[in-house]
């Protein structure tokens, strides 16, 4: 076999060739992670394995022999639910207490795979939950604390003095 300028070509050299063809397509496409290896590294990782852990800890305490539950595979679901789904930690971390405390929720909701699912209708019913609403103010720390800008000003005047 010939090259375009009349020189005869070997097979090692062919197969050399072909191997910069490969690598030449290759270099060309835009680099693309594996989502599951993406999601791990990412920020949101920790607060889903801690949620993941929190709907775990919720289920086991009211049923001890629950089947083997897959950690990783949680804290994935959770992870989409977080960046995906758009929810901040403490917004799920309530819908997870909520749906577990909830008699109907608590036996339907036993993963996050399902979770995910029903998120939405879940937060819905929690709104209209007035009981849960009540305990929760009680649950949660007031925010009627110093602001971020009065504790800025007060170091100021400290810096000042």
């Amino acid at each position: 076999m010939e090259d375009r300028y009349g020189h005869i070509l070997d097979t090692g050299t062919l197969s050399l060739l072909d191997n910069v063809k490969d690598l030449r397509t290759l270099l060309e496409k835009p680099h693309v992670t594996d989502s599951k290896i993406q999601g791990r590294a990412g920020p949101t990782w920790a607060d889903a394995l801690l949620l993941s852990r929190r709907l775990k800890e919720h289920i086991l305490k009211r049923k001890a022999n629950f089947r083997k539950i897959d950690l990783v595979s949680w804290a994935s679901d959770m992870d989409k639910i977080l960046r995906i789904d758009k929810r901040t930690p403490e917004q799920l971390a309530d819908v997870i207490d909520w749906c577990q405390q909830d008699d109907f929720w608590s036996d339907n909701i036993l993963s996050p795979s399902k979770l995910r699912k029903q998120l939405d209708k879940l937060e819905l019913r929690m709104k209209r939950d007035k009981l849960w609403q009540r305990t929760r103010r009680l649950r949660r720390p007031s925010s009627a604390g110093k602001s971020a800008k009065d504790k800025y000003l007060e170091s100021l005047n400290a810096k000042d003095s």
